[in-house]
């Protein structure tokens, strides 16, 4: 205890600042110096779901109580230094007014706060007409009733506005020339102008469940660099316009836009473009020659979403998601992007033999394309492989030796040998992987021996290939799994790759084995690992040279 209070004011402030209130309230109680330092402490944090563990009764009554807490504490505050933060969470649902939680906010005002976060859910409280401060940097509001003209100006020094569920008494039209970051989220309004030449970033989210058309005129707001548009009702003109006309813009995203049928964005330093759930859309043009990264999600597997570039050469990073792609629109886009680095599409269903050659790529991602049965990878730079879907015949298999990869396969519709061997061929082309990871989930496995004069039964059948086969390359296997409803699926598969397998079976190979447990899907390692670096862990089944 003395040796906190021997501290300094500062630092003890600094350890202060890792406490809750109710925590620091309770401590302030132990000695004068310590309610000196609380009373003077520049951060005010009051929550209401803390103070209920506290407290018994009804939401009313715990409602009531917080805040004569919140009225009692700040009677008490003396603060010598400017009040660095304010904050509040609390549901006033119900409450409009009320004169306790009024002073907490003026007593926060006349300390010079610079930070003030006030969420109420969804109360609809009225803030107080006399709000003014000219020391407020970053103003957060969350379930309030007020004229946002109005606060704008008492407020000439905020640059951070952040709006969630409130309710404006009218229409929104001012200027600023110090805002820069503007968010507004849930929020009842349908006239939105600003004037603010210094504003970086702009985020709207209407009410999903109840959209309404809002007009927003950003025009004046010329150096607008990040754009975020969710749920707008405004039609594709309104996009074009402002797309096309804010000259610094560089993050242009619009989520869930519902009467969007076509977008054409023309904008020459604009480097990010995600547009995801526009169930209208049809067409989208982007002509942007600096373009980095451009995602699409589209809400309708079989709709035709014709996408087109235009001098966009730039491109890093390319997520298609639920378009109507094809294979020859793949092939395209990949000859003109020479900078890929990135690659991810998913459920494209479109594609059926893709190929994919490009010098530069180094993650590729293939989810879900139901109707991909053919593929091309020629890929010498590639480092990541993911797949998620059925098996698929593989032409070429080109990546960088320190390449690892992934594949996620769905349930075979028959599990036997031809099944089987439909995934012996696919995992024959990682062989020169640096790891390769299998994630399966099947009902059962079931093989019989295998018979006549197969290839397989050769041991010499891949001595003079550069890529060997899995037979005499599969150095490891673990069965693991948390479900136990078919016990015996990891004993049979663990038997068919110890029957199977010329590298651990026979030659004098030394092979450790430990008892099969029923562990379920499967995750095989394939690759030539040394038994050194991979040591024997007893929960696991396993099979070693």
């Amino acid at each position: 205890m003395d040796r906190i209070s021997d501290l300094p004011d500062p630092i003890v402030h600094h350890i202060m600042s890792f406490l809750t209130t109710l925590d620091i309230t309770k401590i302030s109680i132990l000695s004068k110096r310590f309610f000196f330092l609380w009373s003077s402490f520049p951060v005010i944090d009051f929550d209401q779901s803390t103070f209920a563990r506290t407290s018994q009764g009804t939401l009313a009554f715990v409602t009531d109580a917080f805040l004569n807490h919140i009225h009692n504490s700040t009677r008490l505050r003396r603060i010598d230094t400017v009040l660095s933060k304010f904050r509040v969470k609390a549901n006033l649902n119900g409450i409009s007014v009320d004169r306790r939680f009024d002073s907490a906010i003026s007593f926060a005002l006349e300390n010079g706060v610079k930070i003030m976060d006030l969420n109420l859910g969804f109360a609809k409280y009225q803030l107080p007409v006399s709000f003014a401060s000219e020391s407020i940097n970053v103003l957060s509001l969350n379930g309030l009733k007020f004229d946002l003209c109005d606060l704008i100006l008492a407020c000439p020094s905020l640059g951070t506005l952040s709006l969630t569920s409130c309710e404006f008494l009218r229409d929104v039209n001012f200027s600023s020339l110090t805002l820069t970051d503007i968010k507004l989220r849930w929020c009842v309004v349908k006239f939105i102008k600003i004037k603010a030449l210094n504003l970086h970033y702009f985020f709207f989210d209407a009410d999903k469940h109840h959209p309404t058309r809002c007009q927003i005129n950003l025009l004046q707001c010329e150096n607008i660099r990040h754009l975020w548009l969710h749920n707008l009702v405004n039609g594709h003109d309104w996009i074009e316009e402002h797309a096309n006309s804010l000259g610094e813009l560089e993050t242009f995203i619009l989520n869930g836009c519902q009467d969007i049928k076509q977008i054409r964005v023309c904008n020459e330093k604009l480097e990010r473009v995600n547009l995801f759930n526009c169930p209208a859309l049809v067409s989208v043009e982007v002509i942007a020659p600096s373009l980095k990264y451009f995602c699409y999600r589209g809400t309708d597997r079989n709709r035709v979403c014709n996408i087109s570039f235009t001098a966009s050469s730039r491109i890093r990073y390319l997520s298609i998601e639920d378009a109507g792609i094809t294979d020859q629109w793949m092939e395209a886009q990949l000859a003109k992007f020479r900078c890929l680095e990135g690659l991810r599409l998913v459920a494209c269903n479109s594609l059926k033999k893709v190929k994919i050659v490009h010098e530069n790529l180094q993650e590729l991602e293939l989810y879900n394309c139901l109707r991909l049965t053919e593929a091309e990878i020629n890929t010498p730079q590639l480092l990541c492989f993911e797949y998620r879907g059925g098996i698929i015949e593989l032409c070429t298999m080109v990546t960088r030796s320190l390449c690892t990869a992934t594949l996620f396969m769905k349930p075979w519709v028959t599990y036997n040998n031809e099944s089987f061997y439909g995934l012996r061929k696919l995992l024959s082309f990682f062989g020169h992987c640096q790891s390769l990871k299998v994630s399966c989930s099947w009902q059962k496995f079931a093989y019989n021996e295998m018979i006549g004069e197969e290839e397989d039964k050769n041991p010499f059948c891949c001595r003079s290939k550069p890529i060997k086969c899995w037979r005499h390359n599969l150095t490891r296997v673990d069965i693991k799994s948390s479900d136990d409803v078919c016990p015996n699926n990891g004993v049979e598969l663990q038997k068919y790759f110890r029957a199977n397998t010329m590298i651990c079976n026979g030659n004098g190979v030394r092979r450790d084995y430990v008892d099969p447990l029923p562990y379920w899907p499967v995750n095989m390692v394939v690759g030539p690992y040394r038994v050194e670096d991979r040591p024997i862990r007893a929960s696991t089944p396993s099979i070693y040279e």
